[in-house]
């Protein structure tokens, strides 16, 4: 039969009345075994004044009280708190101090965190007659007294639980600020608090865990997803040595040069002609293209995307001399219209006085038509939707709209007040749909027959990300607007540089002025037409239709198969004009056969691989925006502008880009922890448990 509590404390008040001095403290301790059951007491008396203490064990036979500790178990003494070790999860930190008080406090301060027991031998001489087999495979921290005895302890503590624990770390106490002989419970009466303690008992058991190898040292963050480099062999022949030219002597990625080529090639193309990418059915394509260069501020974007243009600003030049010349014309022109108009009026009032009824209409009919010159038009850098529809009235071929950063246009595009702007950029996306305007400031009935428009510009990576996450979501983005630009890239940039000093490549210049002077006077005669869409077309010759359609079906499957992220799925599906279109530049550029053959059709397949590398590099943005988010927090985390430990409320709380709300930080915390650069410990005062994440020092002591 086993004693009652009030047993208990009545034979324990009759032992500490043994100690004769006024004491100021008297504690209990109950040392259990795993159950929780006791298997005895230790009665503890001391006299602050003089610091005497008066330290007794007894225990019960089954029928009464024996002072004195029972028999010792081969294997040792039994552990104070060991009836803690079921009640708490595995990985947590087992803190081990010299003395009943001293853990009697910490698990008190400490009941409701599941990362922390406090557990003790003894006293200070206590460690060799334990049996700390109890704690194999456990984390233990040992938390020593600030004297010579306190290190001895831990010393003894250490060596004892080699092999046995996991982790053993002696805590360093000197940011504790203890004095002479100070424990624990100095620390608490001192100020110190719980949590300033479990801090620093995680860190530095984690660096300890760390150099023990029992914390492996953390991963590094994933990059952006790898992407295909860029092959010359993917341009028309005339095509690379102008992007090489270009590349090599601005020392940029030739991926930038070659979308400008390709964009400016698909301008001047326009309407001119398409390519019905199906043997018999009357879906055409039409080759106007939208592209976009990704990089940081620096690397040459601007500069390279001018250098590839110069060919189409030859063409506006002379186009605006031709509009120049045609207006001065004009205005020479009325003035002798006006002149022959005064003598015909003349001429008719002299008829006139000698008949009365002489027929003088023809004379007062002008003879000659004032025609107003129009000014041929190849790109804009700025104009409204409404502006650049009467441009496309004036040029039915097409525009190239250039913007040097064309983060501009996508949010001017994604404000409240714009969706008729934003309804007809993608209208124009196609080149093939018409758009008639009716307002009461510019008139009814403005009609273009098809909206083209090609669209060129750069775009700096943090900005990009920013848009892309804003612009898979369900907002104004979910209409695919991104998705339509086909030919953009985000190329690794070389860390080498070169000095490049060189005239340009005149030869390679000339031959592309004079593909472009080629494509810009296209005899449209020479291709095949129709009743359906009035735009000549061609189509692919047997060997390449084969091609297509192979790959076609195996677009529409892998787009139907939902494995794919919607935004990918949706950048994807614009493959189906993307491919024709740059099958038919590859063609009017290579070849002179009037269908387009295989080699230009499998050059657009490759160049398609590599491009969707690069939209897959775009896109993880969304499709795996933790990375980005977490490696904006651990730049926080070591910058020292977040506290060791942290919880996600502090970080969505400073609202910070990117980590500002909770399911964003949450994200990037998992990420973190995924990659061991974050440990979580949950903390609790007594209410629902507060998750803390501290961070882990690679390679800090």
């Amino acid at each position: 039969m086993s004693p009652t509590q009030d047993q208990i404390k009545s034979y324990a008040a009759a032992i500490a009345s043994q100690f004769k001095q006024l004491h100021d403290e008297k504690a209990l301790h109950f040392y259990r075994c795993k159950n929780g059951n006791p298997l005895y007491w230790r009665v503890r008396v001391k006299c602050l004044a003089t610091g005497e203490k008066f330290i007794r064990p007894f225990y019960w036979d089954g029928n009464k009280f024996i002072n004195g500790e029972p028999p010792i178990p081969h294997e040792g003494k039994p552990l104070y708190g060991l009836e803690l070790l079921s009640s708490k999860p595995p990985a947590a930190l087992v803190v081990i101090v010299e003395g009943e008080k001293c853990a009697d406090l910490i698990n008190k301060q400490a009941g409701n965190i599941p990362a922390i027991i406090a557990m003790t031998s003894g006293g200070a001489t206590s460690a060799g007659a334990a049996n700390w087999l109890p704690l194999k495979g456990r984390n233990v921290v040992i938390f020593p007294d600030n004297d010579v005895s306190g290190a001895n302890y831990a010393a003894d503590v250490s060596a004892a639980l080699s092999g046995i624990a996991s982790s053993v770390c002696i805590l360093d106490i000197a940011p504790l600020n203890l004095f002479e002989k100070g424990d624990a419970v100095d620390y608490f009466a001192s100020g110190g608090t719980l949590a300033n303690l479990v801090d620093l008992i995680a860190n530095q058991a984690m660096n300890n865990q760390l150099n023990q190898g029992v914390i492996e040292p953390p991963d590094p963050l994933p990059s952006l997803p790898a992407v295909l480099p860029f092959d010359y062999d993917y341009l028309p022949d005339c095509l690379r040595g102008l992007v090489r030219d270009i590349s090599e002597r601005m020392q940029c990625p030739p991926d930038f040069a070659a979308v400008a080529a390709y964009v400016m090639l698909a301008t001047i193309i326009g309407r001119k002609v398409g390519i019905r990418p199906k043997r018999q059915d009357n879906w055409t394509v039409i080759p106007n293209l939208w592209g976009a260069v990704v990089g940081n501020s620096g690397v040459m974007k601007s500069p390279t995307l001018s250098a590839v243009l110069s060919p189409i600003n030859r063409l506006q030049r002379a186009a605006n001399e031709a509009f120049n010349k045609a207006t001065t014309d004009r205005e020479q022109s009325a003035v002798v219209n006006k002149m022959l108009d005064a003598v015909q009026k003349s001429e008719a009032k002299k008829q006139l006085k000698k008949d009365k009824n002489a027929d003088v209409k023809k004379l007062l009919q002008p003879d000659f038509v004032d025609e107003k010159p129009i000014l041929k038009r190849y790109f804009t850098n700025n104009a409204s939707y409404e502006a650049l529809g009467e441009l496309l009235i004036e040029n039915p071929n097409g525009l190239l709209v250039e913007s040097d950063e064309i983060v501009g246009l996508l949010k001017q595009l994604d404000a409240s007040g714009q969706e008729l702007a934003r309804s007809f950029y993608l209208t124009a996306a196609d080149g093939d749909k018409s758009y008639t305007f009716d307002r009461i400031m510019r008139g009814k009935g403005l009609h273009i027959e098809a909206v083209c428009l090609s669209i060129l510009g750069g775009i700096q990576p943090g900005v990009l990300a920013e848009y892309v996450r804003q612009a898979t979501s369900n907002g104004a983005g979910a209409d695919g607007l991104l998705q339509r630009f086909g030919l953009m890239v985000y190329p690794d940039i070389s860390p080498d540089w070169h000095d490049v000093d060189r005239y340009p490549d005149k030869a390679q210049r000339e031959r592309v002025d004079a593909l472009i002077d080629k494509l810009d006077n296209l005899e449209t005669f020479n291709f095949e037409t129709d009743n359906f869409g009035g735009v000549p077309f061609v189509r692919f010759d047997e060997t390449a239709q084969e091609i297509f359609s192979e790959w076609r079906a195996s677009l529409e499957l892998r787009l139907r198969s939902g494995d794919e992220h919607h935004a990918i799925v949706s950048h994807l599906s614009k493959y189906r004009k993307l491919i024709p279109s740059l099958a038919l530049i590859n063609h009017l550029c290579d070849s002179d056969s009037s269908a387009v053959n295989e080699a230009s059709l499998l050059r657009a397949i490759e160049f398609s691989e590599y491009l969707e590398s690069h939209a897959m590099r775009i896109y993880s943005y969304a499709t795996r925006p933790e990375i980005d988010t977490a490696k904006a927090l651990l730049q926080r985390i070591t910058s020292g502008k977040l506290a060791n430990p942290f919880t996600a409320r502090d970080v969505y709380r400073a609202g910070w880009a990117g980590l500002e709300n909770s399911s964003k930080v949450q994200s990037a915390i998992n990420m973190l922890l995924d990659y061991r650069h974050l440990v979580e410990m949950e903390v609790s005062t007594g209410g629902r448990p507060t998750a803390q994440y501290h961070w882990v020092k690679a390679g800090v002591a």
